[in-house]
């Protein structure tokens, strides 16, 4: 092949490959949790950001082929916008990251993230929660859930209840009692968790 033919290879890589180690990655787990979803998303959406600015340099740009990738890399983000808006529920997204509590609102924190999406996403989740759940479920006081874990884990070499502490510190000082506020004013946690949990 031609340098110019390599030089199209090593393009097409470039643009690709983020795609497939997303696919991969989703695939291989017997059930992918929907934060992870949005993640993906994410992550493909600022490679074809970088894509369309490598494409836009005037080493690319020149070239004839380079203005054929272009258009298709266009056709990319329109194809991964159209699956992005399909879902009848679009806030099961957003929802599925905030309540995972390595995660929070983390992701939308990014650049990629206009910053009041941030509060947007957090309240709608919250509205969500106190219309749905708050007024039926009879949540346990968190204190109470802790000495039981505690008297449960005292012996326990592992113990892990720093997390648990520093939440329940958290909701004292803030006089909290909206099981989100206190969700989201503690700290998110060390390590990945079971959302469920």
């Amino acid at each position: 092949m031609s340098k110019t033919e390599w030089k199209q290879v090593e393009t097409l890589t470039t643009i690709l490959l983020p795609f497939k180690l997303v696919s991969v990655k989703l695939q291989k787990t017997s059930r992918p949790r929907i934060d992870h979803v949005f993640w993906s998303y994410e992550s493909l959406f600022n490679n074809i950001d970088d894509l369309q600015t490598m494409l836009a340099r005037p080493r690319y740009r020149n070239n004839a082929w380079t203005k054929t990738l272009a258009v298709a890399v266009e056709q990319m983000r329109l194809k991964l916008s159209k699956y992005y808006q399909k879902t009848e529920h679009p806030f099961v997204y957003s929802d599925a990251v905030i309540l995972e509590p390595s995660g929070k609102l983390l992701l939308f924190e990014q650049d990629s993230f206009e910053p009041h999406f941030k509060s947007k996403y957090s309240y709608d989740c919250r509205e969500r929660y106190i219309d749905n759940y708050e007024s039926t479920l009879q949540v346990p006081r968190l204190e109470t859930t802790l000495k039981r874990k505690r008297a449960i884990d005292e012996d326990s070499e592992d113990n892990d209840d720093d997390y648990y502490r520093a939440l329940a510190k958290a909701e004292k000082q803030r006089g909290i009692q909206n099981e989100y506020d206190f969700y989201i004013a503690g700290p998110t946690a060390p390590k990945k968790r079971d959302p469920l949990g």
